[in-house]
C-alpha cells in the first residue's frame, strides 16, 4: 500500500521531508492559482522526490454539484480547468468531496439532484479522460451534507453515469459517521479507486492518527487487500503539528501494513 497525505502546496517541502509516497494537493487550491503560481507548483512537484497522484477538495461551494445554483456551463469550465491543470501535476485520480456543493435546502426535488449529479460526473468524467485520469466520487456523512451520504448512494450514482473512469473514494471517517460497517466493502469492492484516513475528534474534526490508531489500522488494511485493494490511503485531516503528528501517523500506517503481511 502506498501512503500519502492531502496538504496545502505550501507544506510540499515538509511532506517529502517526513517521506510520504505521495501527496495529495487541493482542486480547489490549484484551480485558484495564477498562471505563474501554478507553473511554480508544477516544477516543484516535477523536481521533487515524490509525486501528486490525486487531488481531494475537488472545489469549494461552486460548481455548484446538485442544488439550486447548478449551472451546467460552469461545471463543464471547472472540470476542464481543473483536469488540464491536474494532468500537468501527474495526477492520476480526482477526488469529489465538496460538501458544500452538495448542500441541498428542504423539500428540494431529490429526483432533480439525482439528474444534475448525473450530468455533473458525465461531465468531469470527460474532461478527465482524454488525459487518462480516473475520478472518484466520495460518500460524505450526514453531518457535513445533505447529498450523496452512503455508500449505496454513490455506487448507484457512479453505475448509472456509465463511465469508465469513474468510480469510488472510501473514506473511513465519513462511514463511520454515517453508520456504516468499516470493513465490509460487498457490492463495491471493485469500484474502489481510492482511500482516506483520519481520527475523529469530540467536535467531529478530523485529526492526524496516531499509534493508538493500530488495531483498527491494520483490520482496514487486511480487508482491503482481501478484496484486492493494495493501491493509495491518504491521510486527509487537520494538524496542528504536521511534522510531528504525520511522522507519527506515517509510521502506524507502515506498521500496520507490514503487521498485516506478516499475519498472512
Amino acid at each position: 500500500m502506498r501512503f500519502g497525505c492531502c496538504i496545502s502546496c505550501a507544506e510540499l517541502p515538509a511532506a517529502e521531508k517526513l517521506g510520504f509516497d505521495y501527496v495529495e494537493l487541493s482542486g480547489a487550491e490549484i484551480v485558484s492559482l495564477s498562471e505563474e503560481a501554478f507553473l511554480q507548483t508544477v516544477g516543484r512537484v516535477r523536481a521533487g522526490r515524490i509525486p501528486c497522484l490525486s487531488l481531494n477538495r475537488y472545489c469549494d461551494a461552486e460548481p455548484s454539484i446538485v442544488g439550486e445554483r447548478f449551472d451546467e456551463a460552469r461545471v463543464q469550465a471547472y472540470a476542464k480547468r481543473l483536469c488540464a491543470r491536474a494532468a500537468a501535476l501527474g495526477v492520476r485520480t480526482i477526488g469529489i468531496g465538496s460538501p458544500k456543493a452538495r448542500r441541498l435546502p428542504p423539500g428540494f426535488d431529490r429526483g432533480l439532484a439525482d439528474r444534475q449529479c448525473l450530468r455533473f460526473l458525465e461531465l468531469t468524467a470527460e474532461a478527465a479522460e482524454p488525459y487518462g485520469m480516473q475520478i472518484a466520487l466520495e460518500q460524505l456523512n450526514p453531518h457535513a451534507c445533505e447529498y450523496g451520504v452512503s455508500t449505496e448512494k454513490v455506487l448507484d450514482l457512479i453505475c448509472r453515469a456509465g463511465r469508465a473512469n469513474l468510480g469510488l473514494v472510501v473514506d473511513f471517517y465519513h462511514r463511520a459517521l454515517a453508520g456504516e460497517k468499516a470493513c465490509d466493502f460487498q457490492g463495491f469492492e471493485m469500484r474502489i479507486l481510492h482511500t482516506h484516513i483520519s481520527g475523529c475528534g469530540p467536535h467531529l474534526e478530523r485529526s492526524y492518527p496516531a499509534m493508538e490508531a493500530l488495531d483498527d489500522c491494520r483490520a482496514l488494511l487486511d480487508a482491503l487487500k482481501r478484496v484486492g485493494y493494495n493501491e493509495t490511503m491518504s491521510v486527509e485531516a487537520q494538524t496542528e503539528d504536521f511534522l510531528k503528528q504525520g511522522a507519527e501517523a506515517l509510521r502506524m500506517l507502515r506498521l500496520a501494513d507490514r503487521e498485516r503481511e506478516g499475519a498472512l
